[in-house]
């Protein structure tokens, strides 16, 4: 087909061509035909004349020659068959292939519809709990009485209502009861149900009466709301310092109101400048920025979605306590930290493990939590710019409970910021610097 021939009669031509292995078969076969017609000339060659020694030599080597030409010729059908064979498997292997792609794109569809519907559950049940407990308050700090009965801790609540809040009518209480692991520490909180509406808001009104007591109430409500709360009153509190926000911003179930405006815990870098989680969060001194709190992009709390090992993780947290348990071999623990929503439910089942080596295992965590934190950083453009923006900062995970992972001291310490290491570690601190100089070197694509 010469070089004028139209586009369209080219491509219908190439329409028409045969597969590949159709091809393959075709080039054999008229090699194997001119082979056939060399050896035909080659038989017709005159020697009537030459000596008998000649023509028996000539002989010989004739059917030497034709014995080769047919090892040739099965060779050859070998080869084609076996070359045809070996294509037709690699095009059924792709197909296959391309047919598990296509059933893995449709399975992860399948998959973030199934996560989108568990969420929405999840979100309709924390509702629903949260507005069967519509009559209850949590009254924490009062001390515990040894055999305490429900009677017993009823009248320790009124006795509360009485002389701390100032409320002299005799309540219904429709039932009091303590909850929660005992402790060494701290008394369990109370959880009182009202009989009347209108007495348990009679009661929450009169809340600010306990301001410079030990006891502290608040409402009782699911731990999806609890949780998300955790994030939200510290920002409230900033809030409260600013003229332009004090009066403006409050939280409604597990939402921040600002200016009218609703925030969900995942859309906080949304607020204003002044009240970013990273400026609530965090704090910056003498070339140190120390942070602590689920609201920090650096924070292990901070929701978040990677791989490792094929295994999917919601945040750092889950990804260590999931590895710890396994350290210790424990494995439904660790295949119930995969079930738990939030981290601080993950860092408590996996606080105390039995049978764990925690010098070995603080040993092992390291790599397995540089990785995490590279698969973290490298999940979103935000993460990874929040890491960048830290410069040349030192990085301090100003953690008042832990002296290995953090620095066992609060961020408005001023010691932190001169000596960050005096009376902690600050292991995270480290791993965040490292990962954040690996990621410069090799940034994400």
């Amino acid at each position: 087909m010469n070089d004028n021939t139209p586009r369209s009669k080219k491509r219908d031509a190439d329409e028409r061509s045969p597969p590949e292995g159709q091809n393959i078969q075709k080039k054999v076969k008229e090699d194997i035909d001119l082979q056939s017609n060399m050896a035909a000339s080659e038989s017709e060659i005159d020697i009537s004349d030459a000596p008998s020694w000649f023509k028996a030599a000539f002989q010989y080597q004739n059917k030497q020659m034709e014995n080769f030409k047919e090892e040739i010729k099965t060779s050859i059908k070998f080869a084609t068959e076996s070359a045809t064979m070996a294509l037709s498997k690699t095009e059924e292997i792709e197909k296959k292939m391309k047919s598990l792609e296509l059933q893995n794109q449709q399975m992860r569809h399948q998959m973030g519809i199934l996560e989108g519907k568990h969420r929405l559950v999840l979100d309709k049940l924390s509702k629903l709990e949260t507005h069967s407990r519509k009559n209850n308050l949590i009254l924490e700090g009062i001390p515990e009485v040894e055999n305490e009965t429900s009677e017993k801790s009823e009248e320790l609540v009124k006795d509360v209502f009485k002389n701390t809040l100032h409320v002299n009518d005799d309540m219904d209480l429709a039932a009091v009861h303590r909850y929660g692991p005992e402790s060494e520490d701290r008394p369990r909180p109370i959880v009182v149900s009202f009989q009347y509406p209108r007495d348990r808001r009679s009661i929450w009104k009169k809340r600010t009466n306990l301001k410079g007591s030990n006891y502290v109430l608040q409402e009782s409500v699911s731990k999806d709301v609890a949780e998300a709360r955790k994030v939200l009153f510290p920002i409230v509190k900033h809030a409260r310092t600013l003229d332009a926000y004090k009066n403006n911003t409050y939280i409604r179930m597990d939402k921040l109101v600002c200016n009218g405006e609703e925030y969900g815990v995942d859309e906080l870098d949304q607020l204003p400048q002044e009240l970013h989680p990273e400026k609530i969060f965090t704090k910056t001194k003498s070339g140190v920025l120390a942070f602590y709190g689920k609201g920090t992009a650096l924070s292990n709390f901070k929701s978040c979605s990677f791989e490792c090992k094929g295994i999917k993780f919601n945040c750092i947290e889950q990804c260590y306590c999931y590895n710890k348990a396994l350290s210790a071999g424990k494995n439904q623990l660790a295949q119930r930290v995969l079930l738990c929503e939030h981290p601080s439910e993950m860092k408590r089942i996996t606080n105390d493990i039995r049978g764990l080596n925690i010098q070995q295992w603080q040993k092992q965590a390291t790599p397995i939590l540089l990785e995490a934190l590279q698969k973290k950083f490298m999940s979103s453009q935000k993460l990874y710019k929040t890491l960048m923006d830290t410069g040349e900062l030192t990085l301090v995970e100003s953690n008042p409970h832990d002296k290995y992972w953090g620095a066992g001291t609060h961020m408005n310490d001023d010691d932190l910021y001169t000596n960050p290491t005096a009376k902690g570690k600050n292991v995270m601190g480290q791993l965040l610097m490292r990962v954040r100089s690996d990621l410069r070197r090799n940034p994400p694509t």
